[in-house]
């Protein structure tokens, strides 16, 4: 994958902000999912924030391992990455390159579904639905 469908670094400061700082998790908490990180083991390590927060407990490493098992190399990889970011600047960023690997999946996919044995209209329809689900999240969430 290249690199401008992700960054590796902007995700462990991301994740590195939400473990040192509970206000840093709650101030962008609506604003990136899971879903967001390219690499699996951050995807975990956000929904394991996630089930602390939701659970009111705190974000701190003992709890976080209570909901997810996690890869102890990669986080010391987010523990050592420095906290101190523009963390709007950096969920900005992981959003955008979030949707650009979106709707790369989305495109490789397109050949598979034109040539599925459907009406024209049917597929026309399902593409346009899912081109705007991807375009929706973009608009509202102001990715620039």
């Amino acid at each position: 994958m290249q690199q401008e469908y992700y960054d590796l670094d902007l995700e462990r400061a991301i994740l590195s902000s939400c473990i040192m700082s509970e206000e840093a998790y709650a101030s962008i908490a609506g604003d990136i999912s899971p879903k967001d990180f390219s690499l699996k083991a951050h995807e975990d390590i956000f929904k394991a924030i996630i089930a602390c927060s939701n659970n009111k407990e705190p974000i701190s490493i003992s709890f976080l391992k209570k909901h997810k098992k996690i890869d102890e190399e990669i986080l010391a990889e987010i523990l050592a990455t420095p906290s101190m970011i523009d963390l709007s600047a950096y969920v900005n960023e992981l959003r955008e390159k979030s949707v650009k690997r979106q709707l790369l999946s989305f495109a490789h996919l397109l050949p598979t579904r034109i040539n599925e044995d459907r009406a024209v209209s049917e597929i026309a329809d399902e593409i346009g639905k899912e081109i705007f689900s991807i375009t929706n999240r973009v608009n509202s969430r102001d990715i620039k």
